[in-house]
């Protein structure tokens, strides 16, 4: 099976510098297969034949490199499925981005007159997946900090554009 391992906060303004090479040479030692990477921002492909440990995978990589990172798992399946589920399809893809968390979320959101407070962003959560949208891009929205309050947890997230990169790299091999 294959995975989409994504980390959180590496090669950004200039922090915890992660050459792709080394994330690659760590999870190969880890036993995955297959491994390929995208882009500088903590993006990987893996073959495994059970389901990764993202706790195990952030740990190699503090001993190795001593970056401390959130990571998170989702496979080819899931990603797609992430699409299918997507509320706002009919958005621009410039404005849609995708949060990913370990785990479900923990609080709901069920307030409107607190989500309206970020309008124009919006958002929609289904289980540990985060839908936003940033019709004036994510670097003024007030949005970000918020949700990682709300939800007591980290996530990382992606653009539209390295969604669907990472959609097409996974589905070679997906059972």
């Amino acid at each position: 099976m294959r995975y989409v391992v994504l980390l959180r906060g590496v090669n950004v303004g200039g922090k915890n510098r992660l050459p792709m090479a080394d994330l690659r040479a760590i999870l190969e030692s880890l036993g995955f297969t297959h491994v390929q990477t995208y882009v500088q921002s903590g993006n990987a492909i893996i073959e495994s034949a059970t389901v990764p440990d993202n706790v195990a995978i952030a740990a190699a990589i503090l001993d190795s490199l001593q970056i401390k990172t959130i990571v998170v798992m989702r496979s080819h399946v899931e990603l797609q499925e992430l699409l299918r589920a997507n509320p706002f399809a009919n958005e621009a893809a410039s404005s849609l981005h995708f949060g990913f968390m370990s785990q479900r979320a923990d609080a709901e959101i069920d307030d409107t007159n607190e989500v309206d407070r970020f309008t124009p962003d919006q958002f929609a959560v289904r289980g540990s997946d985060v839908y936003m949208v940033f019709p004036n891009g994510m670097g003024h929205s007030k949005l970000m900090p918020w949700l990682d309050r709300r939800f007591r947890q980290e996530m990382t997230i992606r653009n539209f554009n390295t969604v669907m990169k990472l959609i097409a790299m996974s589905a070679e091999g997906d059972q």
